[in-house]
């Protein structure tokens, strides 16, 4: 779903930098499990490419997760910039006008990371369940 508006699309970057946030220390946890030889400690004999894959995966996750947060606070930077210029500047907006196409392009390409991150992150919890229970 595109925001329409500058307050809008805002909001909306806001919520998800917090979700990205949140997920932080969960990919952290997940790398650690991982790194401190789970499979030793639980004494499971999973498929040998799993443990490697999941954390490749975590990684992929990360790197996307990274890029989304840098063009979101970009963008949403730009925005606030542009909201707080004077009232007579020409580059001025107000917080209902739409998103200028140039800003939608950046945020979609973010929108993209986002997904792909979290795609990433699912698909990595699943290969490290299944090398634990398999």
């Amino acid at each position: 779903m595109a925001a329409n508006t500058v307050d809008d699309q805002l909001s909306s970057n806001d919520f998800r930098l917090s979700l990205v946030r949140l997920v932080g220390p969960a990919l952290v946890a997940l790398i650690t499990l991982g790194q401190l030889g789970a499979v030793n400690r639980f004494n499971v004999k999973g498929p040998a490419w799993l443990d490697p894959a999941s954390l490749s995966a975590v990684v992929a996750s990360g790197l996307f997760f990274a890029f989304y947060y840098g063009n979101t606070t970009y963008v949403s930077a730009q925005l606030r910039s542009r909201l707080s210029l004077p009232e007579n500047d020409s580059n001025r907006i107000t917080g209902t006008q739409s998103v200028s196409g140039k800003v939608l392009r950046r945020v979609r390409w973010a929108r993209f990371q986002y997904f792909v991150g979290f795609a990433l992150l699912i698909g990595a919890v699943g290969l490290f369940v299944a090398f634990l229970w398999t």
